[in-house]
């Protein structure tokens, strides 16, 4: 494996990381998500605050594998968001029927980043 290129934006990744985490993590403790916010930050992050994922590559995603892993992410809060709208509050997405494809699509892509987290100095794994 190639190491991974020197990133722009390295601070952002690391801020992507948290969100990832945060989203594949919620399911084991969705009422830890009863204080309003943590989707509400990701969703800026991924969707306000920072370029697509197919424009990201450099800035803070390494390549197009990562690019596909954080498209699926950003995909699976599309249709949440396109269902329910963006009024909720964070604890009613997270009980949707559908949150646990935003789940499974976040746990998928903190592997695929984590696999190349080394030279960001942030590690994704406790």
């Amino acid at each position: 494996m190639t190491a991974p290129q020197e990133l722009k934006y390295p601070w952002m990744r690391r801020e992507l990381l948290d969100h990832l985490r945060a989203l594949a993590n919620v399911q084991n403790d969705p009422e830890s998500w009863r204080v309003d916010g943590n989707f509400d930050l990701a969703v800026h992050f991924l969707f306000d605050d920072s370029p697509r994922p197919e424009s990201a590559v450099g800035f803070y995603l390494h390549d197009r594998e990562e690019v596909g892993a954080l498209g699926t992410v950003t995909r699976a809060i599309d249709a949440l968001l396109a269902k329910y709208g963006s009024t909720l509050k964070d604890l009613d997405y997270v009980r949707a029927p559908e949150w646990s494809s935003v789940v499974q699509a976040a746990q998928t892509a903190l592997q695929v980043l984590a696999s190349k987290a080394k030279g960001d100095g942030y590690r994704t794994a406790e």
